[in-house]
Parts: structure tokens; sequence; C-alpha cells
């Protein structure tokens, strides 16, 4: 759910559930810790921590290029988290197709918003953790020589020791930028209109980022982001 779980510590009964392998590569949440140490210090206790995760995502695709989407506010913090909740609920990167759909449609995403919001990865990486399985120590079939060879170049081992969050592969020819690339280079429908897919993402991402939360007087306003009140 959208409650900011993500950003507690363990401690006592709470499990980080950053220890999730599913959760590997978040980092830099102190941009996070910042922002709130500012609302804080201009309006203290008003502001969560799940408000200040949705809208930074609103502002990074707007900062990159995409489209503006209107958000409603008002969510409250967990306090609760669970790393083997992470482990069982998120979804891995070997999640086959149909498991994908029906997992979106669970959070009342259509087809087509379930396919647009994985449009996300057109900005950043991927990590070489979740690809060389395809690669060693035999290649999958279905991935032609050219790029296979390409892939083993900025991945070069399946060493699970050598794997972190530097050893990456760009997740297409633009990934700086918020933009359609990711599906021309997967030759998809939303490749040659990216008008519709900004429109199917925008509404994907409301919904989405409106799932499970807590409002009223569910939860808190945590004053720190990695602990509760």
């Amino acid at each position: 759910g959208c409650d900011a779980s993500i950003l507690l510590d363990s401690k006592g009964s709470i499990k980080s559930e950053r220890d999730s392998d599913k959760n590997f590569g978040i980092r830099r949440l102190d941009f996070i810790d910042r922002i709130k140490l500012m609302l804080e210090a201009a309006c203290p206790g008003v502001v969560s921590c799940a408000d200040i995760i949705v809208l930074v995502a609103r502002e990074s695709i707007v900062f990159t290029g995409g489209p503006t989407i209107p958000m409603l506010t008002g969510r409250r913090d967990s306090t609760a988290a669970s790393n083997a909740a992470a482990d069982r609920l998120l979804p891995p990167a070997t999640v086959s197709v149909d498991n994908f759909i029906s997992l979106f449609a669970s959070k009342g995403l259509s087809l087509d918003e379930s396919v647009a919001i994985i449009g996300a990865h057109t900005i950043g990486v991927g990590h070489c953790v979740n690809i060389v399985n395809r690669l060693y120590p035999n290649q999958d079939s279905k991935i032609s020589l050219l790029f296979a060879s390409r892939l083993r170049v900025q991945c070069p081992t399946a060493n699970p020791w050598m794997l972190n969050n530097i050893t990456v592969i760009n997740n297409d020819m633009t990934n700086l930028v918020f933009d359609n690339q990711y599906f021309r280079d997967l030759i998809a429908r939303f490749s040659t209109n990216q008008q519709l897919f900004l429109n199917t993402f925008s509404s994907a991402f409301v919904k989405l980022t409106s799932s499970n939360v807590l409002t009223g007087q569910s939860g808190q306003v945590r004053k720190y982001c990695h602990s509760v009140n």
C-alpha cells in the first residue's frame, strides 16, 4: 500500500521492507528525509511521508518531461512494516505476463493501464541481478545474439557477490527522459502514440498511488520517516 512502510527501519516488531530482496536497489532516501525536515519546520505534523513519496514520484515524472498528473493528498503513514510481506507480495523480475496482469488488475488497473505503468521504466536503469539468469550459464533462446552480447558486456558475471547497485543496464536509449522510448524499443502499441501512453500512464499512476492508502484516523503522520512516533 501507499503508506510509507518502505521507509521504516527495523526495530522491535518492525522488520524493514528494505531487507527484502524484492526491494534491491532502493537508495538515496536522504532526499525524502531532507524534504520531510523542511516540511516539519514549516508545518509540523501535517504532510505525511506517504504523501511525500507520491508527490516526489509525480514531480520526478514532470522534471524528466512527462505529464503533470493531478494528485489527491491526505495519506497517512503506516506504523508497521514486514520484509516477509514484501517478499510475498511484490512481484519478482521473472513474473509471468498472466500473473503481472492479475496483480495490477487487483489494484483496479485495466490491461492498457497495467502495460502503461510498466512504462515508468523509461526512466533509470535495470539491475544485472534481474537478468543474468537469462545470460548465464546458457543464453535464453528468446534473446537475439547481438542483444545478448551487449548485455554480457554490461553484466559480465552471474556471481552474486559481484552484482550490486552499480552493475546496471539502461532500460532504453533515453533513460533520463520520460517518453515512450521504452515501448519503441519493445515494439508495442504505445510506441506509435506517445500521448496515448502518457494519458494511460497517468490514469494508472493515480490508481496505483491510491491503493490501500491510510486516511482519517488510520495510521499517523510520522515526525521522522524512518520510525513511528
